[in-house]
């Protein structure tokens, strides 16, 4: 797992209250509904100074590996 699903999965843990995440979970197949979406967004941001990543990308990219991409995506510059 890269350095970003492994830091997400720990927010996913914490906010979920499961042992574990993997790459491919789905964040409302392991029990997420939209209030722990909305928790896990706001970690994400502060934890990895991802201010651009909206509630709803937790719904279009819901498994840890697409989610993370996400936030790759939103964290890197954009192009001039």
């Amino acid at each position: 797992m890269s350095a970003t699903e492994e830091a997400i999965g720990e927010i996913w843990c914490e906010v979920l209250g499961i042992p574990e995440a993997g790459p491919e979970d789905n964040f409302f197949g392991l029990g997420g509904n939209s209030l722990n979406a909305m928790q896990a967004v706001a970690r994400i941001r502060r934890t990895l100074a991802c201010p651009r990543l909206k509630l709803s990308d937790v719904f279009q990219a819901a498994t840890l590996r697409e989610q993370a991409r996400r936030v790759e995506e939103l964290s890197s510059p954009a192009p001039s």
